[in-house]
């Protein structure tokens, strides 16, 4: 007789949400994990825009009157 794998919570098998908690390797670095399915959330490369809002001119922020 097989077992049957529980099944992934429904809101983490639509990619709707997850449990994010900060998990430790064993070299100490950090990652995010989710608590109900056990998934590992990818890290995001944001670039080096040097931490600017370069959608604001886009948003009507640029200040240039119409």
């Amino acid at each position: 007789m097989s077992r049957q794998r529980p099944r992934k919570p429904l809101l983490c098998r639509t990619h709707l949400h997850h449990k994010w908690m900060t998990e430790h390797t064993e070299d100490g670095e950090s990652f995010m994990r989710c608590t109900r399915c056990g998934t590992d959330r990818p890290e995001v490369d944001n670039g080096d825009f040097g931490g600017k809002n370069l959608g604001a001119g886009l948003a009507g922020m640029g200040g240039g009157g119409g």
